[in-house]
């Protein structure tokens, strides 16, 4: 039976606020609170601004809206932790996902939550320390970068498990391919959304940056000028990653050199479905 709530789980970086916006533009299903700001619009204000000293006071304040709200209310970046899939009867739940190396680089320029100082150089940052959020259901804990992606992925494909046995539907969805084929993409989920609306209205501005459009995302993700940034940093990247995990979804390990004027991951095994534009 198609859904009239979504709840969208996903890293920074990964389309969450993009996915929103597409499924509430084209059917009439409505995305569960995933922000701070959804849950409590004043302390969620409050909380993101920079006068506010401190980036720890500023966290455990946004940690402390989402204290005591079950998993419904979560916020989109933690960690699929929860010992029961029951609340999310009738319910479809997405989870989105990014090539780790593309994510890598997105969350380096744009370190959303970081507690600690921001490296200045992509290799410094790549073995740093990111310390979690209360929120995040990590226990606080700090990981590397590409830890921290792994692990979130790897309680999404648990979580995946636990849903799939209640028989709550359920997708992965990839980040790349909604830039590419945004319709197809929508199309994939539709089935599974309340009214979906047959004449699809395509998201073609960026939801962080409006002077980018979706022809300007078609451009440096379909071409991976991400990788311009690594800077020799393939081999210790691939070292960092299982890429196992990643395979499902058509991921492969960086070469040096990527075929010139087309990117790594179209060639790679069929995609499955995305979300788009960062967070």
């Amino acid at each position: 039976m198609p859904a009239n709530r979504v709840k969208i789980f996903g890293e920074r970086n990964t389309g969450t606020n993009a996915s929103s916006r597409i499924i509430e533009g084209n059917s009439d299903a409505r995305c569960l609170p995933a922000t701070s700001g959804d849950l409590n619009p004043l302390l969620g204000r409050i909380g993101n601004t920079a006068w506010l000293p401190g980036k720890k006071i500023r966290e455990r304040l946004l940690d402390s809206i989402f204290e005591g709200k079950g998993p419904l209310c979560a916020w989109k970046h933690c960690a699929t932790n929860f010992a029961d899939a029951a609340p999310f009867d009738g319910v479809l739940v997405l989870f989105t996902v990014r090539h780790p190396a593309s994510w890598l680089v997105s969350l380096f320029n744009r370190p959303y939550q970081r507690l600690e100082r921001t490296p200045s150089t992509l290799a410094e940052f790549l073995n740093s320390k990111w310390e979690t959020a209360g929120r995040e259901q990590l226990g606080r804990a700090s990981f590397r970068p590409l830890d921290l992606l792994q692990v979130k992925l790897d309680s999404y494909f648990s979580f995946a498990g636990r849903l799939a046995e209640r028989g709550i539907a359920h997708h992965f969805l990839r980040f790349e391919d909604i830039v590419l084929n945004q319709q197809a993409i929508y199309s994939s989920i539709a089935p599974d959304l309340e009214n979906a609306r047959t004449n699809f209205h395509e998201l073609r501005t960026s939801t962080k940056d409006r002077s980018k459009t979706l022809d300007d995302y078609r451009d440096y993700y379909g071409n991976e000028r991400w990788r311009e940034a690594l800077n020799e940093l393939e081999a210790s990247i691939n070292a960092q990653i299982d890429w196992r995990k990643f395979a499902r979804f058509g991921y492969r390990p960086l070469s040096a050199c990527p075929p010139s004027g087309r990117a790594q991951t179209k060639a790679a095994a069929p995609w499955g479905t995305a979300a788009f534009n960062p967070n």
